[in-house]
Parts: C-alpha cells; sequence; structure tokens
C-alpha cells in the first residue's frame, strides 16, 4: 500500500466511527430535541414545555456554558427555520434562555444523575420551577420583555436569584 492508500484507509476508518458515534449519539435523544435540532419540530409543538425539555437535555448534556452557546445558536436556527425572525420584538430572547439555563442546571444539578431523563423532565414540570411566569420573580415584566433584554443578558430587576 502506498502512503496515500493508508492515509485514505485511516481516513475511511475514523469517519466510519464518527458516523457511529453519531448514530449512537442521535439514539439516544428524546424525540423532541431531535426534531428540534433537524429544524423539523412543527413550530406549535414549540412550546413553553419543548424549550424547557430542549434546555434540561442541553445542560445535563454539555454544562451551563456550552448548553447556553448551543441553544443560541439552535433557537436562532430553529426560529429561522420556521418563519420566525429574531429581532428586537420577536424571536431569540438572550435573557430568558440565560435565567432558564440556570434554573435548569440547578435542576440538573440536584438530579441523581443516573435518573432516566424522561424521570427528571417529568419531575421539573410537575414541580414550580417550570412555570411560564417564574421570570417575573426576578424581573418587572418592563425589563424582561424589553429589546435589551432580548438582545443582551440583563440582571434582575426585582429581586436576586435565589437558586
Amino acid at each position: 500500500m502506498t502512503n496515500d492508500e493508508v492515509n485514505a484507509v485511516g481516513c475511511l476508518r475514523y469517519l466510519s466511527f464518527l458516523i457511529s458515534y453519531s448514530v449512537f449519539f442521535f439514539s439516544k435523544m428524546p424525540p423532541l430535541l431531535t426534531a428540534f435540532l433537524a429544524r423539523t419540530l412543527p413550530k406549535q409543538d414549540w412550546t413553553h414545555e419543548a424549550h424547557l425539555a430542549v434546555g434540561l437535555w442541553h445542560v445535563r448534556e454539555f454544562g451551563f456554558d456550552e448548553a447556553l452557546t448551543r441553544m443560541r445558536q439552535g433557537i436562532c436556527a430553529y426560529n429561522e427555520a420556521v418563519g420566525t425572525a429574531n429581532t428586537e420584538t420577536s424571536g431569540y430572547h438572550e435573557t430568558l434562555t440565560r435565567l432558564w439555563l440556570r434554573v435548569l442546571s440547578t435542576c440538573a444539578r440536584k438530579a441523581d444523575p443516573k435518573a432516566p431523563f424522561d424521570d427528571l423532565l417529568s419531575q421539573l414540570l410537575a414541580s414550580s420551577w417550570a412555570d411560564r411566569n417564574l421570570a417575573l420573580r426576578y424581573y418587572h415584566r418592563e425589563t424582561v420583555f424589553s429589546p435589551l433584554a432580548r438582545a443582551q443578558w440583563v440582571e434582575p430587576d426585582r429581586q436576586p436569584f435565589d437558586f
């Protein structure tokens, strides 16, 4: 075998490994997450609960910082795919995304790391942490729904986080 042939075989083996890993990795994802990442989730199914499920999976899998990066990119891309503009009045919201990922990180840290994802999600959704108005405990409505809070992180102005 020539060096080029050896390199080609090595590349093919590595590519085969990546494909196998990807199939394994994606097979472990909840169907909702797979649809979100593929941008095939129907717009009407992108609910508050769906946001929490996708966010919880991300913080559990990657930790807060990487989850934030991936969620920011994923939500913006998903919005574009379903025709929702990411503007100062619609689409991606930085402050709410960070707030919810902090909540989800706290829940994930307190949970049994070996607990099945569906069990953890069920517990979360049944708790007060899933309240869609949670942000209003920490922010005045005018603050959290401002164009500034949508575009960048804004600290709570009602009370500090207690989690």
